[in-house]
């Protein structure tokens, strides 16, 4: 697909202006924010391997796909739930994401340290039904556990929203429209029960009958 651009990446000017950064040492903020998470495949190859796979063509995979990224990186506590701690430690250097339709995470442990704490993980995306590609990593550099992650979201500009909007409240305006064109004022018939039994009766011989039936349902 020539339009693909791969992940966009939505930096935000906030901690600029908040923290009176000069330009420089802004872009030296986002150049190293950037080297945490593309260092992802790097650290698949050079420490020990634990569990999951995250490998350069999956990563490459990952980053060819057109939707926005959040990507973001902590110390990760597996006795706290996940999505707490994810929405706690978004990127400040990016927008906020929004529910992600893809991710990718990699867990650091310490040497000895648990390997299963990704199933937190996991479960937390399961809930939001993503897949992610994940991996857990052993490194002795670490005293707890160190978690990055890629949330893949897309994003629509409000002008086409509101355009989609309009278009569905025209095409239920025409809905309606002509279902009251189409709409047929019938003419209420009332039928006597009475003497369409008697009638019946008549035809078939057995009058007083189908008039008790009748008298006993309340309908006379």
């Amino acid at each position: 697909d020539s339009g693909n651009t791969g992940n966009i990446f939505l930096f935000s000017n906030r901690v600029k202006f908040e923290s009176r950064l000069s330009e420089e040492a802004f872009n030296a903020q986002m150049v190293e924010s950037l080297k945490v998470f593309l260092a992802i495949p790097d650290k698949n190859d050079t420490l020990r391997l634990l569990d999951g796979h995250i490998d350069p063509e999956d990563f490459s995979l990952f980053m060819a796909r057109p939707y926005f990224n959040h990507f973001t990186y902590f110390d990760y506590d597996p006795s706290a739930p996940f999505g707490k701690q994810l929405e706690a430690n978004t990127n400040a250097l990016l927008l906020p994401p929004e529910t992600p339709i893809e991710a990718l995470f990699l867990i650091e442990v310490p040497s000895g340290g648990d390997p299963t704490v990704f199933y937190d993980v996991l479960q937390y995306f399961n809930d939001l039904n993503v897949a992610p590609i994940y991996s857990v990593v052993e490194n002795p550099e670490l005293e707890a556990p160190f978690i990055t992650v890629g949330l893949l979201y897309s994003r629509k500009p409000a002008e086409l929203l509101d355009d989609f909007n309009k278009r569905n409240e025209q095409h239920a305006q025409v809905k309606v429209r002509k279902s009251l064109e189409q709409y047929v004022d019938l003419p209420r018939l009332d039928v006597s029960l009475e003497k369409e039994a008697k009638r019946a009766a008549k035809q078939r011989g057995s009058d007083e009958d189908i008039l008790q039936v009748l008298k006993r349902l309340g309908k006379l």
